[in-house]
């Protein structure tokens, strides 16, 4: 693909907007599973840790493959483009956000490319272009 890639400090406020987004609806659906249902009752610690990854995991699959784009995106007007975009895609850029550290790997090449972007052959690109660009 020939598209730019969107600069890393958009990546960056992409990332901290989602992990807001994500923390906020994440923490309020775990206490309302906790509260209503039988689920997580008296256990604590991994559970919760394993669950949150799971709902990390969905949060980005659902949101990038039905809209190209998650709420940091939707923000900073930036979206999910690939060559043969397919729920395959997308599920290996959401599974390989799992990875511990994994958003420090956008620093190790010149394409502004982390690895969720390199192995599933994706691209955030900003749709519209700022003059600071």
């Amino acid at each position: 693909m020939n598209i730019d890639a969107a600069p890393r400090r958009i990546r960056f406020l992409n990332f901290l907007i989602d992990f807001i987004v994500f923390s906020v609806l994440g923490t309020f659906f775990l206490v309302f599973l906790k509260k209503y249902t039988n689920l997580f009752q008296g256990e604590t610690g991994i559970y919760d840790r394993l669950f949150s990854l799971f709902m990390y995991f969905v949060y980005y699959l659902l949101f990038e493959f039905f809209t190209h784009t998650t709420p940091g995106k939707l923000v900073t007007r930036t979206k999910v483009v690939a060559e043969d975009f397919s729920f395959g895609s997308i599920l290996a850029r959401s599974a390989l956000r799992l990875i511990p550290l994994e958003p420090i790997t956008i620093f190790f090449n010149e394409e502004k490319l982390c690895w969720h972007d390199q192995f599933s052959k994706t691209k955030t690109i900003c749709l519209t272009k700022n003059k600071e660009q």
